[in-house]
């Protein structure tokens, strides 16, 4: 009997997905509970395992493609069950892209229901059925696959039908692909897809919703590199490489509890400011497939061992790709440290719904003209707040950053807290 196993909801709301990665090949045979297929979500990388064990018959979408939730995406030969529970639906359309008809599907026989009329080649709009590899070849050929009736079973679109259209001239998915000359050279278009896909959809969000102001600073750290100098020094073998980062963190813990409407998200629906009570600060890393924010949990009750050591750990495997989602979802405040890749300074876009991020560039020596007229070198830190100017003011944010630098330049006050 044949099981159509649509895509889920991973139990975080989600509306669609971007498939990275089957784990599975037409023809193969799946073991229940097996890795099927690998999803980008919103909010992370996520492995589904097969519901079933059967064979695999198709796979409705390639990689790269985005998904809604509910859409049928691998067809499998499995014996039959005792259930007569309907498990889906089909949708077919009119010549106008309206839904015409939803067809069941029974998990005991197979059995599609519905108007058999209408299935048969018509010429009209169906959704499209072809495996991986002929999506690919069709967009090698820049074939749009809505448009091209398959000849496969149930209509299903072939290698033989994408090359056939290809031959005759083709059906383009843009009328200016159409236009072509020898003597211009064509451009590289890149799909968003993955990470940078759901990072661009972020951004923009927040760049149109949250009327955003930076304030910039230059931190005095020289103190601070005497003490992680003496720190590093009688610190274990084994002790976790240790920057200014962790440090940071700390400080802004501290600037968050005195001025807690910093740690807060905005909900805009309900048009109020969530104060929130927990301090699970985001850390922004620098990934090959861009840029991810794992979460540092409860860092208000971790010294700056603990934190350095979790940093480590979730940059370890955020580069590796082996964060959970929980590692990932629920920050209250991000600190974004460009300054790793030689940045100085960078107004960072807001982690929306969160209120605020902190920005922190490359540290560097300046000289400086001390109060009794001697030119002295000093570490100076580049640091820079960007707020949504909906929930604090420039005063407020004023001064919370100054209650950082505070921290920074004394770094004794941070192990008072």
């Amino acid at each position: 009997m044949n099981f159509f196993w649509k895509l889920p909801d991973v139990g975080e709301g989600i509306q669609e997905a971007e498939i990275l990665a089957w784990r599975v090949e037409q023809g193969q045979i799946a073991r229940k509970e097996s890795p099927l297929v690998e999803i980008q979500t919103d909010k992370a990388a996520v492995e589904i395992p097969s519901p079933v064990e059967g064979v695999v018959l198709a796979l409705n979408a390639a990689v790269g493609d985005v998904v809604k939730v509910g859409t049928v995406l691998v067809e499998f030969d499995v014996p039959a069950g005792d259930s007569s529970q309907v498990i889906g639906v089909i949708q077919s359309k009119d010549e106008n892209n309206h839904p015409k008809e939803e067809v069941a599907i029974s998990l005991s026989t197979g059995d599609i229901r519905g108007n058999e009329e209408f299935r048969k080649d018509s010429g009209q709009t169906y959704d499209v059925l072809a495996s991986p590899a002929v999506r690919t070849l069709a967009r090698e050929k820049r074939v749009d696959l809505s448009r091209v009736r398959g000849t496969g079973p149930k209509g299903r679109i072939l290698r033989e039908d994408v090359l056939k259209v290809s031959e005759i001239g083709g059906i383009y998915e843009k009328p200016t692909d159409l236009i072509t000359s020898a003597n211009v050279v064509q451009p590289t278009r890149i799909a968003l897809r993955g990470i940078r896909r759901v990072t661009a959809e972020r951004m923009v969000r927040s760049a149109f919703t949250a009327p955003q102001v930076s304030v910039c600073e230059l931190a005095d750290i020289s103190s601070l590199a005497e003490w992680k100098n003496r720190i590093s020094t009688v610190a274990p073998n084994n002790s976790p490489h240790l920057t200014y980062l962790p440090f940071v963190v700390k400080a802004v813990v501290g600037a968050l509890k005195k001025f807690p409407t910093f740690n807060a998200v905005m909900d805009d629906e309900g048009q109020e400011v969530v104060l929130l009570w927990d301090y699970d600060i985001g850390i922004a890393v620098d990934t090959d497939e861009g840029l991810i924010v794992p979460i540092i949990r409860g860092a208000d009750r971790k010294n700056i061992g603990d934190i350095a050591q979790e940093i480590t750990e979730l940059a370890r495997k955020a580069h590796s790709r082996g964060l959970s989602p929980s590692e990932l979802l629920g920050g209250t405040f991000t600190i974004s440290n460009y300054g790793a890749v030689g940045a100085l300074f960078a107004t960072a876009l807001v982690n929306y719904p969160q209120v605020a991020i902190l920005g922190i560039g490359r540290a560097r020596s300046q000289l400086i003209l001390s109060e009794d007229n001697r030119v002295v070198s000093h570490l100076m830190l580049p640091v820079v707040l960007t707020f949504d100017h909906r929930v604090n003011d420039g005063g407020q944010a004023g001064r919370f950053l100054a209650y950082i630098m505070s921290r920074l330049q004394e770094p004794g006050l941070l192990f008072l807290e």
